[in-house]
This record gives structure tokens, sequence and C-alpha cells, in this order.
């Protein structure tokens, strides 16, 4: 039976992903607590970390719920536009980054190993490409859909 790219791709990712967010959990954290935590920076908007994660906005609201009782974020307005809602990494939320990065860089160095550095490194050239190139087709699948 042929296999093809999407599918390989769709595996591979539940098997890394799997394995990463249990190590993650052994860390006391998670893959979206790490990717939360990674991505809001200083004073994120709430929209612009949706967007920066690849997430609907009330997709993201129940993590960030989940992450402020935790005490690893706060939700403060931002006071030129009450309408937003910044999102601010807690000292608790930067020293679980800390340790969540140790992690992410003890995998990223198992699967380095795994697949030696000339692989790897093509391995993220490509997997960087395609990426772009399904951000493309999306953007035309798009356009072509508002033509019609």
């Amino acid at each position: 039976m042929e296999v093809f790219l999407g599918r390989q791709l769709a595996k591979t990712d539940k098997a890394v992903r799997a394995e990463f967010d249990a190590r993650l959990s052994e860390a006391g954290g998670s893959l979206t607590t790490w990717i939360v935590l990674r991505s809001a920076g200083e004073s994120t908007s709430q929209r612009e970390l949706a967007d920066r994660m690849g997430v609907e906005g009330p997709t993201l609201v129940r993590h960030i719920d989940r992450l402020e009782r935790e005490g690893l974020i706060e939700r403060h307005r931002d006071p030129l536009d009450r309408r937003v809602t910044r999102i601010v990494v807690t000292v608790a939320g930067q020293q679980m980054l800390a340790q969540l990065a140790v992690v992410a860089a003890e995998m990223d160095a198992n699967v380095r190993a795994a697949l030696g550095d000339d692989a790897y490194a093509g391995l993220m050239a490509g997997l960087q490409r395609l990426h772009a190139y399904a951000g493309c087709l999306a953007e035309e699948r798009k356009a072509h859909a508002a033509a019609h």
C-alpha cells in the first residue's frame, strides 16, 4: 500500500507530539503550556497570541483560563484600548517556561541524534518550505473562493 507524504507527516506528528507531551508532562507542563508560554512574549494581546499559535480565539481562551488558574499567566486590559486583553507571563510562568525549554532542548537533541546532523538540517529546511507552500495554497484557495 502506498503511503502519501501527508499521511506520513500526520503519523509522525502524532508520534512525536505524544512523546514530547509526555516528557513535558513529567516536567509539570504540557505541549499547550509550552506553546502558549513560548508564544506569549511580553504583554501580547490575546488576538496576537491566537494568531501566533494558529488557533481561533475561542480555542485559546480555555487554555488561557487554565494557565491563569495555575498562576502562569495574567490577563490585563490594555490601558489604551480596553477592548484588548493583554497576556502577561508571570514569574512562575517564566520559571515553568525555563523548565520546559530544557525538556524541549533535550527532545530536539534526541531527534537530531536519531537523524544525524545532515538529515536533521535537510528535514528542517524541507518542512519550512512545505509549511510556506501550504500557506500559499491556502491563500490561493481563499482567493479563488472569494472570486466565485
